[in-house]
Protein backbone atom coordinates (compact mmCIF):
# COMPACT_ATOMS: atom_id res chain seq x y z
CA UNK A 1 0.00 0.00 0.00
CA UNK A 2 2.81 2.44 0.61
CA UNK A 3 4.74 1.31 -2.38
CA UNK A 4 1.31 2.51 -4.59
CA UNK A 5 1.32 5.71 -2.62
CA UNK A 6 4.79 6.67 -3.22
CA UNK A 7 4.54 5.21 -7.01
CA UNK A 8 1.35 7.60 -7.86
CA UNK A 9 3.30 10.86 -5.55
CA UNK A 10 6.52 9.81 -8.44
CA UNK A 11 3.84 10.03 -11.50
CA UNK A 12 2.69 13.07 -10.22
CA UNK A 13 5.93 14.77 -9.67
CA UNK A 14 6.71 13.69 -12.93
CA UNK A 15 3.54 15.01 -14.62
CA UNK A 16 4.40 18.37 -12.86
CA UNK A 17 7.88 18.21 -14.44
CA UNK A 18 7.05 17.36 -17.72
CA UNK A 19 4.59 20.23 -17.78
CA UNK A 20 6.98 22.88 -16.66
CA UNK A 21 9.57 21.17 -19.04
CA UNK A 22 7.54 21.95 -22.30
CA UNK A 23 6.66 25.43 -21.13
CA UNK A 24 10.42 26.29 -20.43
CA UNK A 25 10.98 24.99 -24.11
CA UNK A 26 8.81 27.32 -25.79
CA UNK A 27 9.96 29.85 -24.06
CA UNK A 28 13.38 29.23 -25.16
CA UNK A 29 11.98 28.74 -28.41
CA UNK A 30 10.53 32.22 -28.49
CA UNK A 31 13.37 33.78 -27.36
CA UNK A 32 15.59 31.82 -29.95
CA UNK A 33 13.57 33.03 -32.75
CA UNK A 34 13.12 36.56 -31.55
CA UNK A 35 17.10 37.07 -31.46
CA UNK A 36 17.15 35.40 -35.32
CA UNK A 37 14.44 38.42 -35.98
CA UNK A 38 16.54 41.19 -34.59
CA UNK A 39 19.61 40.15 -36.12
CA UNK A 40 17.92 40.05 -39.61
CA UNK A 41 16.96 43.76 -39.36
CA UNK A 42 20.36 44.85 -37.99
CA UNK A 43 21.56 42.60 -40.92
CA UNK A 44 19.02 44.62 -43.13
CA UNK A 45 19.57 48.07 -41.53
CA UNK A 46 23.28 47.46 -41.86
CA UNK A 47 22.87 46.95 -45.59
CA UNK A 48 20.98 49.93 -45.83
CA UNK A 49 23.85 51.98 -44.25
CA UNK A 50 26.46 50.72 -45.80
CA UNK A 51 24.61 51.47 -49.46
CA UNK A 52 24.04 55.08 -48.29
CA UNK A 53 20.79 54.77 -47.67
CA UNK A 54 19.43 56.43 -44.68
CA UNK A 55 18.63 54.66 -41.37
CA UNK A 56 16.12 55.91 -39.18
CA UNK A 57 14.30 54.56 -36.17
CA UNK A 58 11.19 52.44 -36.42
CA UNK A 59 8.90 49.62 -35.69
CA UNK A 60 6.97 46.83 -37.45
CA UNK A 61 5.66 43.83 -36.97
CA UNK A 62 6.39 40.12 -38.21
CA UNK A 63 4.14 36.85 -38.26
CA UNK A 64 5.39 33.66 -37.92
CA UNK A 65 7.11 33.56 -41.16
CA UNK A 66 9.45 36.74 -40.25
CA UNK A 67 7.42 38.41 -43.52
CA UNK A 68 6.77 42.13 -42.23
CA UNK A 69 2.96 42.21 -41.31
CA UNK A 70 0.43 45.03 -41.76
CA UNK A 71 -2.62 43.31 -40.15
CA UNK A 72 -3.26 41.79 -37.19
CA UNK A 73 -1.88 38.39 -37.91
CA UNK A 74 1.63 39.56 -36.35
CA UNK A 75 3.38 37.08 -33.77
CA UNK A 76 6.41 39.33 -32.83
CA UNK A 77 7.02 43.01 -33.04
CA UNK A 78 10.19 45.30 -33.79
CA UNK A 79 11.26 48.33 -32.83
CA UNK A 80 15.19 49.84 -33.79
CA UNK A 81 16.80 53.21 -32.49
CA UNK A 82 19.81 54.77 -33.64
CA UNK A 83 21.65 56.77 -31.01
CA UNK A 84 25.04 58.45 -31.43
CA UNK A 85 28.11 56.71 -28.69
CA UNK A 86 28.46 59.07 -26.30
CA UNK A 87 32.23 58.52 -26.68
CA UNK A 88 32.35 59.19 -30.63
CA UNK A 89 29.04 61.13 -31.08
CA UNK A 90 30.23 62.38 -34.60
CA UNK A 91 31.92 58.68 -35.68
CA UNK A 92 29.78 55.98 -34.17
CA UNK A 93 25.89 55.17 -33.86
CA UNK A 94 24.16 52.69 -31.28
CA UNK A 95 22.07 50.70 -33.28
CA UNK A 96 19.62 48.73 -31.19
CA UNK A 97 16.88 46.07 -31.89
CA UNK A 98 13.97 45.00 -29.73
CA UNK A 99 12.00 42.49 -30.33
CA UNK A 100 9.04 41.54 -28.07
CA UNK A 101 6.10 38.80 -28.40
CA UNK A 102 2.59 40.06 -29.39
CA UNK A 103 0.65 36.83 -28.35
CA UNK A 104 -0.86 35.77 -25.70
CA UNK A 105 0.85 32.94 -23.52
CA UNK A 106 1.37 31.49 -20.09
CA UNK A 107 5.26 31.38 -21.03
CA UNK A 108 6.36 34.70 -20.62
CA UNK A 109 9.47 34.47 -23.48
CA UNK A 110 10.07 38.08 -22.81
CA UNK A 111 11.59 40.81 -24.81
CA UNK A 112 14.58 39.96 -26.83
CA UNK A 113 17.12 43.14 -27.46
CA UNK A 114 20.67 43.43 -29.92
CA UNK A 115 22.44 46.16 -30.13
CA UNK A 116 25.81 46.63 -32.34
CA UNK A 117 28.07 49.71 -33.82
CA UNK A 118 27.62 51.97 -37.46
CA UNK A 119 30.57 53.96 -38.82
CA UNK A 120 29.24 57.01 -39.76
CA UNK A 121 30.21 57.69 -43.73
CA UNK A 122 31.88 61.23 -44.61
Amino acid sequence: MIAVGVLCAAAVMLAALFISSSELMLAARHRSYAAILARAKIEELVAAAEAGGAVVDGTDAVDDDGRVSATGGATYGREWRLAPLASHPDRLLVLTVQVTPRMASSVHAGRTELTTLLERRP
